[in-house]
């Protein structure tokens, strides 16, 4: 199944710019599963790729997001504001408008 959607699952750039154009709509913040939803649906990916199995009971997509949020939050364009809430950060908001 993998192999027959590795062209359909965005790239990891995509998914840094669709979850902070998404959280840039959201001033109070996101929870994990609110951005989730949020960025597939920013991104229009099928439920079919959504299903995607990495290892064990973790999804494809899910893993990928949180290497987006990790490596967005290491370059300071996001920060977490309490368990799981996401927020935009003032240079996540220039960063999006280059």
């Amino acid at each position: 199944m993998w192999q027959n959607m590795t062209n359909e699952m965005p790239g990891s750039i995509e998914i840094e710019t669709a979850m902070l154009k998404v959280l840039s709509a959201n001033n109070n913040g996101l929870h994990t599963r609110e951005m989730r939803n949020a960025v597939a649906g920013y991104l229009g990916l099928s439920e079919e790729v959504l299903r995607i199995q990495r290892i064990g009971s973790r999804q494809e997509f899910g893993y990928r997001l949180a290497w987006a949020r990790t490596k967005a939050q290491q370059k300071g364009l996001i920060e977490r504001i309490d368990v799981a809430i996401w927020r935009i950060t003032d240079l996540g908001r220039t960063s999006i408008h280059k």
